[in-house]
C-alpha cells in the first residue's frame, strides 16, 4: 500500500517475493493498469495509483488491479477521477467497516458511474492535469531543496564554522527557561506541535480531535513560549507559541527569561543536531546552553550541547 502515492506506483520500497510457477502472471501488473486498495483504514481504503511506466512487479492481495479499455476510456482520465476528491468521497461510501479495516467490495465498485468524453478530449485533459501534477512535483522538490538549504544555513548560523577559535560560556538550559504549568482557561484555542510546522491551531491543521478534557484542564502556553512534546522532543516535535492558546497536559511548556530569543531558541530546538542527539540519547541531564558574544558584534550567539549525567559531553566535530 505504501507503493500507492499521490495516484502513482512509487517504487522506493518494493517488496520482493518467490510466486510458484504459473502464478507470477495473474499477478503482474501492466503499463496503464489502475491499482486500487480495497482493505485499509476507513481513511486509506479506496486509495488508487496507476502504473504509468512498464514494471515487472506483482500486486499485493489487497489491492484491486483494474485493466481499462483503452478503446473507450483513456487510463490516465480514469485514474485522475478516482482519486479526485469527489470520486475518493463516494469510493468511501462504499466500504463496509470493521473494527479496524475497512473493505470495498469489487461489484460495487464497479458500479460507480463516471462521466466519459471522446478520447480525444480524455486525452486532452489527461495531459493537462498531468502537467499540473508535473508542476506540484517540481514545486515539492524545491521546497525539500530549500529545507535542506535552510538546516544548512541554521547549523552555519548558530554553530560555529569548523576551525574557528570562537570561546563559549557555558549556562544551564534553566538559566534560559522557566517551565510554565498554568492552568488553562476557557475561550483560547487548543494548539497541536507538529515535527515540521511547530504549534499551530489544531483546527487549521485538521487535527479535530475529540477530547474529554476541560479547558482548565489543559496547560496554557502564552505567546512567545515553547513548547515541546516530551514523549517526542528526540524526533524534533516542538514548537514557537504564535499566541496564546490551550496545549496539552502531556507537553511541556517553557517560558523564555532574559538572555535569549524566543525565536532563536525555536530553531535552536529545530536543528537537525539537536534531535540527532535526542534520537541518540532519549535521557539526559542536564540539557544545557551555551553562549558567546563576538568581538565583532553584540548580539549573543548560542551553541547547543547536552550533556549527559557523568558530566561527559556531546559536542560538534
Amino acid at each position: 500500500m505504501n507503493n500507492l502515492e499521490e495516484g502513482r506506483i512509487s517504487t522506493d520500497d518494493l517488496k520482493f517475493v518467490s510466486l510458484p510457477a504459473g502464478v507470477e502472471e495473474q499477478y503482474l501488473v501492466h503499463e496503464n493498469d489502475i491499482l486500487f486498495n480495497r482493505t485499509n483504514s476507513y481513511a486509506l481504503v479506496g486509495k488508487t495509483a496507476l502504473v504509468d511506466s512498464p514494471i515487472r512487479a506483482v500486486f499485493a492481495s489487497y489491492l484491486i488491479r483494474i485493466e481499462p479499455d483503452c478503446s473507450k476510456v483513456e487510463p490516465r482520465y480514469l485514474a485522475q477521477l478516482l482519486i479526485s476528491e469527489k470520486w475518493q468521497s463516494q469510493i468511501q461510501a462504499l466500504a463496509t467497516k470493521g473494527v479496524s479495516q475497512s473493505n470495498i467490495n469489487i461489484q460495487n465498485l464497479l458500479q460507480l458511474r463516471i462521466p466519459i468524453r471522446s478520447l480525444q478530449r480524455q486525452s486532452e485533459i489527461a495531459a493537462l492535469l498531468t502537467t499540473v501534477d508535473e508542476c506540484i512535483d517540481q514545486s515539492r522538490r524545491i521546497t525539500s531543496q530549500i529545507k535542506r538549504s535552510k538546516s544548512a544555513l541554521m547549523q552555519n548560523q548558530i554553530f560555529s564554522p569548523k576551525g574557528t577559535t570562537t570561546k563559549f560560556k557555558v549556562k544551564p538550559l534553566g538559566e534560559l527557561f522557566a517551565e510554565r504549568k498554568e492552568q488553562g482557561k476557557t475561550g483560547l484555542p487548543t494548539l497541536s506541535v507538529t515535527m515540521h510546522d511547530g504549534l499551530v491551531d489544531r483546527e487549521d491543521h485538521g487535527r479535530r480531535v475529540t477530547s474529554d478534557l476541560t479547558p482548565e484542564q489543559h496547560l496554557l502556553a502564552h505567546k512567545d513560549d515553547i513548547v515541546y512534546n516530551m514523549m517526542r522532543m528526540w524526533q524534533g516535535v516542538s514548537g514557537l507559541a504564535p499566541y496564546d492558546g490551550l496545549v496539552s497536559p502531556a507537553y511541556v511548556v517553557l517560558r523564555p527569561l532574559d538572555g535569549i530569543d524566543p525565536l532563536f531558541a525555536s530553531y535552536l530546538f529545530k536543528l537537525p543536531e539537536t534531535i540527532r542527539i535526542s534520537t541518540a540519547i532519549r535521557k539526559v541531564s542536564p540539557t544545557t546552553v551555551s553562549a558567546s558574544t563576538s568581538s565583532s558584534s553584540r548580539k549573543s550567539r548560542f551553541r547547543f550541547r547536552l550533556t549527559l549525567r557523568s558530566n561527559v559531553a556531546l559536542r560538534r566535530s
